[in-house]
């Protein structure tokens, strides 16, 4: 599915960088998806970017996690 999304040129190689590592993306998106899963408390988590090192270590340059809360507890 990653590979039909419209932006996907940007996991190419792309002026001089390698391209993304899309072995340790799946990864990081699957546990991302097990957080939600697992912990009823996260209502949504957001990060952005998501950089994956040349050594395939991936980093959140910014994220935020929702906790759902009694008063929204659809959120």
């Amino acid at each position: 599915m990653l590979m039909e999304i419209r932006g996907r040129k940007i996991l190419e190689p792309f002026r001089g960088e390698a391209a993304v590592n899309l072995d340790v993306l799946f990864r990081t998106l699957v546990a991302l998806g097990e957080i939600g899963l697992n912990h009823d408390a996260v209502a949504e988590v957001d990060i952005n970017p998501l950089k994956i090192r040349p050594d395939g270590t991936p980093v959140a340059v910014d994220a935020l996690v929702v906790l759902k809360s009694e008063n929204y507890p659809e959120r």
